[in-house]
């Protein structure tokens, strides 16, 4: 059972960051979609907007008056955005041309964006078999996928009501169905380690919840998705991918 990523609300794919903008600014990959509409963000430098404050005025004014600017400046914007000013300071927009207005009025404000850097990167932003993170290296500076696998409620009940012997809730059911959990988990972490895959598995969790977190590179991916559904049918994961 896949952790799906949040559902997405865009009638037509968005454009990827043009050069002049990754040239002009502090450009990074984003790690999503955000909100599921809301392809581009521009994120505020708030110490530059803090020097922008009138001594006579609070921080908290000027954020509900620039707030209040913002929302005049985008009536007539083509789509939807969303403003969020706590701790930081931004702005997220739906639409290209919105977008690009928006860092022609804030530039000298803008301390980064985020966006579709490529075309690549915007497949990935609507796949929805991968979670993105954006770092500056692999983990462990070599591992492009992490797993995280974990024993769901509905692969633990399934195999209590799939086990006669559970029916009963005895403390000795529950073990049963808890130790055949156990091995499965522990068969497929073998059956990786035995085929060589380049791997790493931090396994200092699951012996207490049946939890496991599986570091691999691109070339192993299909071989490892194909062994989890063979081996850990029922087991929930999340496959995060990172962007650097």
């Amino acid at each position: 059972m896949m952790q799906t990523k949040r559902s997405l609300h865009l009638e037509k794919q968005p454009c990827v960051l043009e050069d002049d903008i990754k040239n002009a600014f502090d450009v990074k990959p984003s790690a999503s979609i955000y909100y599921g509409r809301y392809p581009y963000k521009v994120v505020f430098d708030n110490d530059i907007v803090n020097q922008n404050i009138p001594d006579n005025m609070g921080m908290k004014e000027f954020d509900h008056d620039l707030y209040f600017e913002f929302r005049d400046f985008a009536g007539n914007f083509n789509d939807i955005y969303k403003i969020m000013f706590n701790n930081k300071r931004r702005i997220y927009l739906s639409d290209y041309q919105d977008f690009d207005t928006t860092i022609s009025m804030y530039g000298d404000w803008i301390g980064e964006i985020q966006g579709p850097i490529s075309q690549d990167h915007l497949e990935l932003l609507y796949s929805t078999d991968l979670n993105l993170v954006v770092k500056s290296t692999p983990w462990y500076n070599k591992y492009e996928y992490k797993m995280e696998l974990w024993a769901s409620y509905y692969a633990i009940r399934n195999l209590w009501l799939t086990n006669p012997a559970s029916i009963t809730s005895t403390p000795t059911a529950k073990t049963q169905w808890k130790n055949q959990m156990q091995d499965e988990l522990e068969n497929f972490l073998e059956t990786l380690m035995s085929q060589d895959f380049d791997t790493r598995i931090n396994s200092s969790n699951y012996n207490v919840y049946f939890n496991a977190t599986i570091f691999f590179v691109d070339s192993d991916y299909k071989d490892i998705i194909t062994f989890k559904k063979l081996l850990v049918p029922d087991y929930r994961y999340k496959i995060t991918k990172v962007i650097t």
